[in-house]
């Protein structure tokens, strides 16, 4: 009963200490990925998506959160909010975390500490007899000494707090594009295709025709009074990382590398447009041996499209992103040839069994063909020795059974009888 006891026990801490690791793990979860920027969390936070503060409360269980956080247009028909996990397990500790603003818990009654055993001192008095009657004086108690040993230190001085950069500081791209991603900014924009697409793309934003430097600071001090209609949350910044994050957007431009594809892109693209090319022709040589090839022009109007969008992005000198298309494009030319591939196969299977069929009938048409032929032969050699009989029976013996039969003794009467030829008859008178 004792072990039982005490593995319940443990079983018990270690939940308990996973939960609030997973509970730890939501909210540090919850603050890098900006869900504070929509979600309002005690007081804290913006007001685009519900608040938060008594989410506990609301009845939904670990499972729908789960579901919730990884596609959340799904389980919400209708909801802006893009997918800010990139794992179950995120999403899991996110639940975690959400399931807990809100929740009451009773706390456990802290236990009375353990009497610590009595020490003997010397410069304790002893304690006198007291006379009969009468109660003995209470001695006032000595301290035991685990608690004089727990007492609190003695508070040690405040540490200085941390120097807090200057507006005046030197902005740094750097440290914005940090702050960028730590507000969560990628939730809701793309920059060279990475990010959401809720708000607009800033892969160029610093060549965008009057979004300058003040006008950035005005719109992320209040993004709703630049731009009416806006959803971006307005961002409590200081004016160093006001300054930072101005110098990471207006630094967004073209690169040289964005004008044109490079050698190994160029090739790349180009042998793709021949393999689409090659796909077309082996669809319809398909398509002309029976497959249903609805699937696979699906798949290569796909790829013509991916090929079409780098063709005009290599058109306007943009080819942000074009290798990304391209890429896309070779993923569904390799599904298409394997698909091909496997129907080949197994049309060459079919071939092979209607051979083997074919073969199969020839082979047995040859040896009923060469037993019909035998009972022919057997027929004719038969029928050829009855007519010989039947022949034989209407010439009679042949000469050779003549000779060998003597033939039967007549009588001398008979003989003379036979031999005396007849007489003529007698005229009349």
């Amino acid at each position: 009963m004792r072990r039982a006891a005490i593995g319940a026990a443990l079983l018990l801490v270690v939940s308990a200490t996973s939960a609030h690791a997973s509970v730890e793990a939501g909210e540090t979860l919850f603050k890098a990925r900006g869900c504070g920027g929509c979600h309002k969390v005690n007081g804290q936070g913006g007001a685009i998506g519900p608040d938060l503060s008594n989410e506990a409360a609301k009845g939904h269980d670990r499972e729908w959160h789960i579901k919730h956080f990884l596609d959340p247009s799904g389980v919400t028909p209708g909801s802006m909010m893009p997918r800010m996990v990139k794992t179950r397990e995120e999403a899991g500790d996110l639940a975690d975390y959400v399931m807990s603003l809100g929740a009451t818990e009773t706390a456990p009654a802290p236990e009375a500490p353990a009497p610590a055993p009595e020490e003997k001192t010397e410069a304790a008095p002893a304690r006198e007899a007291a006379p009969a009657g009468e109660a003995a004086p209470a001695a006032p108690p000595a301290p035991p000494k685990a608690v004089v040993e727990a007492a609190p230190p003695p508070p040690a001085a405040a540490p200085a707090p941390a120097p807090v950069s200057e507006p005046s500081a030197e902005p740094s791209a750097e440290r914005g594009q940090a702050l960028f991603r730590k507000k969560g900014c990628t939730g809701c924009h793309s920059i060279r295709g990475q990010g959401g697409s809720i708000g607009p793309d800033l892969t160029f934003e610093g060549e965008v025709a009057g979004h300058d430097a003040d006008w950035q600071r005005r719109h992320l001090a209040d993004p709703r009074a630049v731009t009416p209609g806006s959803t971006m949350p307005p961002f409590r910044l200081s004016e160093a990382e006001t300054a930072d994050l101005i110098a990471f957007l207006t630094g967004l431009k073209h690169r040289p590398e964005d004008r044109a594809l490079s050698a190994e892109a160029k090739e790349r693209f180009t042998a793709l447009g021949e393999r689409l090319e090659a796909l077309k022709a082996r669809v319809a040589r398909a398509h002309a041996k029976g497959r249903n090839v609805d699937d696979l022009n699906v798949e290569l109007s796909a790829a013509r499209t991916r090929v079409t969008t780098v063709d005009e992005m290599i058109r306007t000198g943009n080819v942000v992103g074009a290798e990304d298309e391209i890429k896309a494009a070779e993923g569904i030319a390799q599904k298409l040839t394997e698909q091909l591939q496997a129907f080949d196969a197994q049309l060459r299977d079919r071939v092979s069994m209607a051979g083997i069929v074919v073969a199969g009938l020839l082979f047995g048409s040859f040896v009923i063909t060469r037993k019909v032929r035998l009972l022919v032969r057997e027929w004719d050699a038969a029928e050829g020795e009855r007519e010989a009989r039947r022949a034989r029976g209407r010439k009679g013996p042949a000469p050779s059974e003549a000779k060998q039969t003597p033939p039967p003794e007549v009588p001398e009467a008979t003989k003379e009888t036979s031999e005396a030829p007849p007489e003529p008859p007698e005229e009349d008178a």
